[in-house]
């Protein structure tokens, strides 16, 4: 090993660089500005990223230099300024930060007032960057903002001019969910339901990102159309999934209301309330983490009251005062079984039938 490559590995070793030095004028600003940030000085921060810049030795830390400028100058307030920074970006900055400042540069517009031409810049960033990471959330606002200013047929039809261009790129999930959302809010079920059944088969699990939503509405889609059993497919075709999975935490919340919104369906659609408790039981016992544990346990005891088993449902509520004893269930236990102590006040509607409202 030769004298100057022990050097170098011995300087790496304590954490110092072996590269070129940076010029000193660029890291005398950037050191500025960074100061100037901590103290809150932003416009002073926004001149040291400017002078950086010009002293750039590169592309890449000249873009990181300008980047930071027009973030100061946002905080300053001069967003004016920062927006033109921006687009200079846009226009001349290679690779993330080049994505960045084109999205970041809509968004100042709307910022400043300025709708019209913001949502336009906003939808080109799309088109542009529609398998960035940012396109997503680009998405998002775009449609919001849309629907907040000029109304949902507004919305719709910037939905599906997207949709049209991006539907194969990898923005094209959330166009495709966002599609069949619209479609559920100002539609219909019979307009909605296919577009969820899409979502579904063009994204399948595990890599399809609102796989589980779209099953979770169809299904009860399925049931406003009548289709009960139908509905019941999609759910178990979910929760098979569960079973063989590796990674379930992502998805444990949606499983646990699959699981849920079969009970209910026994219940309330079959008119079978052994089945329903059946499931409702599954919900307290094979998902440990869910807040609907206490809601399928009560939901569980009045099914057992309905098929008369009293002795059954005074356990399933002995078990829900002893696990969940601040459940908004466990002062109304007392009213089904009276053997159980009086936990304050039972809120009348929780006592009307086993229909209880969902959380």
């Amino acid at each position: 090993m030769t004298a100057i490559r022990r050097w170098c590995w011995l300087a790496c070793a304590w954490g110092l660089s072996c590269g070129p030095a940076l010029p000193a004028a660029y890291s005398q600003h950037s050191d500025a500005a960074r100061q100037a940030t901590l103290e809150g000085r932003h416009a002073d921060a926004a001149r040291h990223w400017h002078a950086a810049a010009e002293a750039a030795p590169d592309a890449k830390n000249r873009d990181e230099a300008w980047y930071r400028e027009a973030s100061s100058l946002q905080r300053a307030g001069n967003h004016a300024r920062a927006r033109d920074v921006l687009k200079r970006l846009a226009t001349a900055a290679k690779g993330e930060r080049k994505i960045r400042s084109t999205f970041d540069a809509a968004y100042a517009q709307l910022e400043q007032g300025d709708e019209t031409a913001g949502l336009d810049a906003l939808e080109r960033a799309i088109i542009a960057y529609p398998d960035s990471g940012l396109a997503s959330g680009g998405v998002t606002r775009l449609l919001s903002r849309v629907s907040e200013k000029r109304g949902p047929s507004a919305e719709k039809r910037v939905l599906d001019r997207l949709w049209q261009r991006l539907r194969e790129r990898e923005v094209g999930q959330l166009l495709g969910y966002r599609r069949a959302r619209w479609a559920d809010a100002h539609g219909s079920p019979q307009q909605a339901l296919p577009l969820y059944l899409e979502t579904m088969r063009a994204h399948p699990y595990p890599l399809g990102r609102y796989w589980d939503e779209a099953a979770l509405r169809a299904a009860d889609l399925q049931v406003q159309l009548g289709n009960a059993q139908a509905a019941l497919t999609l759910l178990k075709n979910m929760l098979s999934h569960r079973e063989t999975s590796d990674f379930v935490g992502s998805y444990e919340r949606h499983y646990s209301k699959a699981r849920y919104r079969m009970a209910e369906i026994f219940r309330d659609e079959l008119d079978d309330c052994r089945g329903a408790r059946e499931h409702f039981l599954a919900v307290v016992d094979d998902f440990r983490t869910s807040l609907l544990r206490d809601d399928a346990l009560w939901n569980a005891a009045r099914c057992a009251e309905r098929l008369g088993n009293l002795d059954q449902a005074c356990a399933d509520l002995e078990r829900l005062v002893g696990d969940w004893p601040e459940s908004r269930y466990a002062a109304c236990a007392n009213g089904i079984c009276p053997t159980l102590p009086a936990r304050g006040r039972c809120h009348p509607y929780l006592m009307n039938d086993s229909t209880t409202p969902k959380r």
